[in-house]
């Protein structure tokens, strides 16, 4: 019960450093875009960011053994 009480915790503070990347990436893309901004992160070599994408099958949970 204490492994399914620390995954699930360790599940929630990826979601929420998940979540507060993709906030602070789309905070910066509108910054980014607004005028006069624009000009200036044209000039400076600012691009935009992007969103968190997670990898191909990240949504398949492991296969744990506990008999090894």
């Amino acid at each position: 019960m204490k492994l399914q009480d620390e995954l699930a915790g360790t599940e929630n503070r990826l979601a929420t450093a998940r979540r507060d990347y993709t906030l602070a990436a789309q905070d910066y893309n509108t910054t980014r875009s607004r005028f006069p901004t624009v000009l200036v992160a044209g000039l400076m070599g600012f691009k935009e960011q992007p969103y968190f994408q997670a990898d191909a099958g990240a949504r398949e949970a492991p296969k744990v053994d506990f008999n090894k």
